[in-house]
């Protein structure tokens, strides 16, 4: 977690935007049942602290990194990326 960095004050909405960014990139680029599985998995906790949002990212990259290939999670955060930017 040192390479993470992330400031103390952040929207209200971060983790409620964050979750529903992950689950609609793996429903649109595998299925609903992995997203809501995964999203399970590691649940997010609203208003939680940069710790713990850490800790929340490097349990879903580990996630994401055994059960998909390269190619596949780099899709993930793409899809994410672009829908943070529109959204």
């Amino acid at each position: 977690m040192k390479n993470f960095s992330m400031p103390e004050q952040v929207s209200p909405t971060l983790e409620i935007d964050e979750l529903m960014r992950l689950k609609h990139s793996l429903e649109k680029n595998v299925s609903r049942e992995v997203a809501e599985s995964i999203i399970k998995e590691i649940p997010l906790s609203i208003n939680s602290t940069p710790d713990i949002r850490a800790e929340w990212v490097e349990k879903l990259s580990a996630i994401l990194e055994n059960r998909f290939d390269k190619k596949t999670v780099k899709i993930f955060a793409k899809s994410a990326i672009v829908m943070k930017m529109v959204g």
